[in-house]
């Protein structure tokens, strides 16, 4: 099926259509999810539903994955998460096999200032349980630096925004801002970037 799709995509773009000019109609989500991803792999932007979700940006993930860990320190699978985005996100890296093992033993002792030391000494995690929710989301971003990254730009913004309506239209309780996102995360998203051509 995607041999078939790439196929009709050198078409068209030969004869001088965009990408921007084209669309793949499924009659179910699951091919369409198949065929983007495909697409991806073979470094065809793609905008679908999936791909402007603000669950697709690994920045949003890491900030989600640390408020998780500020919310119950004993997270060890949200630890994990939050340290392998943070290697991914901010190092640009996967872990070597010395790291790994650090990685564990950190995750494994419990302790959680040893937990917040590896991924940036500065974060204190009585600081951040007292802080709102904005206010974490926000120390978080810049503390990893994450308004430089630029591709991401759109999900961290549209993130804040949910965050600032969730904390005056709900709550400002983070435990509700986590079962809010673990609930919505797949339905809220971002609109298609102006100018793209896919």
């Amino acid at each position: 099926m995607i041999e078939k799709v790439e196929q009709i995509l050198e078409e068209v773009l030969a004869i001088g259509y965009k990408l921007k000019d084209v669309a793949v109609l499924c009659r179910r989500n699951k091919d369409s999810k198949v065929i983007a991803n495909a697409l991806k792999e073979r470094n065809i932007d793609v905008i679908s539903s999936d791909s402007l979700s603000l669950a697709a940006s690994d920045a949003v993930n890491l900030i989600m994955a640390i408020m998780k860990v500020v919310q119950n320190p004993d997270n060890a699978l949200a630890k994990y998460e939050a340290v392998y985005l943070y290697y991914r996100v901010v190092l640009h890296k996967v872990p070597n096999t010395q790291e790994n093992k650090v990685i564990k033993e950190t995750i494994e002792s419990r302790d959680i200032l040893k937990f917040f030391e590896l991924i940036d000494k500065s974060l204190v995690p009585t600081a951040l349980q007292q802080m709102s929710l904005y206010e974490i989301a926000e120390k978080l971003l810049q503390t990893f630096e994450l308004f430089k990254h630029d591709k991401e730009l759109d999900f961290i913004f549209r993130f804040l925004d949910v965050v600032i309506e969730f904390q005056h239209m709900k709550s400002t309780h983070l435990t509700d801002f986590i079962n809010y996102w673990e609930n919505k995360k797949e339905s809220l998203s971002i609109m298609s970037p102006a100018g793209q051509n896919a």
